[in-house]
């Protein structure tokens, strides 16, 4: 199981706010997960701040399906969608390869 929050850019498209870098784990920080009675789902989640208000949901991968959180209000930083930070992130790791970049990208749950 993995997720990550996704936010409403200013076009009106979800775009992630966050990645995975291991995809075995929760790179969110949500390891706390309970499932409750009628496929309900608890957990922690990261606050953001920022100055640009939208809508947030969590996107959630398990058993080969992909589902969504309903949307709430908050903030974040524009910068989050940008994804130089994540090519930059992984240059800096000795496994990164430039042309296995969009492997990466679907490893880290932000390629569908």
């Amino acid at each position: 199981m993995m997720m990550i929050q996704e936010a409403l850019d200013t076009d009106k498209k979800w775009k992630p706010i966050e990645f995975i870098f291991e995809p075995n784990h929760c790179g969110t920080g949500h390891s706390d997960l309970k499932i409750l009675p009628k496929h309900y789902i608890a957990t922690g989640m990261i606050k953001y701040h920022g100055d640009f208000q939208t809508k947030i949901r969590i996107r959630l991968y398990s058993q080969g399906k992909i589902y969504y959180s309903n949307a709430i209000s908050g903030n974040i930083n524009r910068s989050q969608f940008n994804p130089d930070f994540i090519r930059g992130f992984l240059k800096e790791r000795e496994e990164y390869i430039a042309r296995n970049f969009d492997e990466n990208l679907r490893m880290m749950f932000l390629k569908r």
